[in-house]
């Protein structure tokens, strides 16, 4: 049998976030008789309060070899007789780093789950492991401005992400390689179990983390706007973060609805929450045109319809005609209208986005572009 092909996935940490799912379905899915996989943990397990290593306790069910960079970023020592050795013979010591660069010298690929992960580890890379890394972009530059200043953009990088319309993300750059890997879930028909209900006052859900990256404005006029219609209808927005903090509550203050929208927090089961608080439909960000991220998958394997607002400007990007993404704010209010008023129609977009999502974003079929990658 041939040797495997042994992969070093670095992350962030194992917190319940998007980077963190996109390793999960990766690892998951991959063929562990052709790879042998590795995680390398940047964060030390507890290192935020808020949140709960969630995914850590899964791999360590699996068996999945994990490290720590703490671990094995550590100082080389040498004994007193090696630095005299050096002193009289000019006897070359090993580098400094020697245990973490000899760690990663035992991988043949590495995939960096996260753009901001990679720029910690460079420092200490050859320029041969270099070209066998691959770089997974989980925040476009319009979330994350400063995504790429940490990169020296005349160097050569492997990028892999879901973006189609690149030529703003990797402005600057000299030379890339970008491989289209779309962001891909497992699924199981027995879940799809939505219906809409007949009720007066009509729910939609928000799934996102509360952070300056993820911005809210826009839904929070969408509402205002189908009250002013005289819609009954209120938002529960599920995720952490502080909305005070964030000012996002003085933007509910300033739009009158303090009595309309529902800070729910972290959910550790999306599609629980989804359906036992009966949600009609659920809004999520777009970026380059392209539907949301996992939690709008989770929520698409179910069959609730969504809605979408893309966050790139100028972006004529088009996924397919299924999933709705405005950058109009009256035509994402009337379309809105139509799904809560129509529960035939939010049944057969619900339907047909679940199919779209089985057939473009099913992991068992999709990490074969990921193994083929790895083996080139």
């Amino acid at each position: 049998m041939e040797n495997k092909t042994k992969i070093l996935f670095i992350t962030s940490e194992f917190w319940q976030g998007g980077a963190q799912r996109h390793l999960f379905e990766i690892e998951r899915a991959i063929n562990k008789v052709r790879f042998e996989t590795t995680i390398l943990s940047l964060r030390d397990l507890g290192s935020n309060v808020s949140w709960k290593d969630h995914y850590y306790s899964q791999y360590e069910k699996k068996g999945t070899e994990i490290y720590f960079y703490n671990q094995i970023n550590q100082l080389q020592k040498y004994t007193i007789l090696e630095r005299i050795k050096r002193k009289l013979f000019n006897t070359k010591l090993l580098p400094e780093r020697w245990p973490l660069i000899s760690f990663l010298n035992k991988y043949d690929k590495f995939i960096f789950v996260g753009e901001y992960t990679f720029p910690i580890i460079e420092k200490w890379m050859s320029n041969e492991m270099r070209t066998k890394a691959f770089i997974c972009i989980v925040f476009s530059i319009y979330q994350v401005p400063e995504n790429y200043y940490k990169y020296d953009k005349s160097k050569e990088y492997n990028f892999i992400s879901s973006f189609k319309n690149l030529n703003e993300e990797f402005k600057g750059f000299t030379k890339i390689n970008h491989h289209y890997f779309p962001l891909s879930i497992s699924f199981n028909d027995e879940d799809r179990k939505w219906q809409p209900e007949k009720k007066a006052q009509k729910i939609i859900g928000l799934y996102t983390r509360l952070t300056k990256h993820k911005p809210l404005d826009v839904f929070l006029m969408a509402l205002h706007l189908l009250r002013l219609q005289g819609m009954d209808v209120i938002l529960n927005i599920y995720g952490n973060g502080d909305p005070s903090e964030l000012g996002i509550l003085n933007n509910v203050e300033a739009l009158s609805l303090n009595n309309y929208v529902v800070f729910k927090g972290h959910q550790e089961n999306l599609i629980e929450s989804a359906m036992s608080e009966h949600l009609d439909l659920v809004w999520s960000h777009s970026y380059y045109g392209f539907p949301g991220g996992f939690a709008s998958m989770d929520i698409s394997s179910v069959g609730i319809p969504q809605v979408f607002w893309d966050f790139t400007p100028s972006c004529e990007n088009k996924f397919n005609d299924e999933f709705k993404v405005f950058n109009n704010i009256n035509k994402f209010v009337e379309y809105n209208m139509l799904l809560l008023e129509d529960s035939n129609f939010a049944i057969k977009i619900g339907e047909n986005q679940y199919k779209s999502i089985q057939s473009y974003n099913n992991i068992d079929e999709n990490i074969k572009i990921m193994e083929k990658l790895l083996t080139q």
